[in-house]
């Protein structure tokens, strides 16, 4: 991934981030499986990490999918 704006989105459980993943493999998006970074949350868990740019194809899979999310939130890169 590149240096630009950075996003993460997170989801409700490592289930569903890992149902989604298959969406995003299918979709051919372009995203990291990472742990949610301490400063989002303690809770132990993983997110989808991806590019700004990706943006909208990462919100037409989410849409597709009727996923609930928690949110998505812009980190540095």
């Amino acid at each position: 991934m590149s240096n630009s704006r950075q996003s993460v989105l997170l989801v409700y459980s490592s289930d569903n981030a890992v149902w989604f993943e298959s969406l995003l493999k299918a979709a051919r998006a372009s995203y990291r499986l990472i742990p949610v970074p301490c400063h989002l949350s303690l809770d132990c868990g993983v997110c989808m990490h991806f590019d700004h740019e990706n943006r909208g194809m990462i919100d037409q899979v989410l849409t597709s999918s009727g996923l609930g999310i928690h949110g998505v939130v812009s980190i540095s890169g």
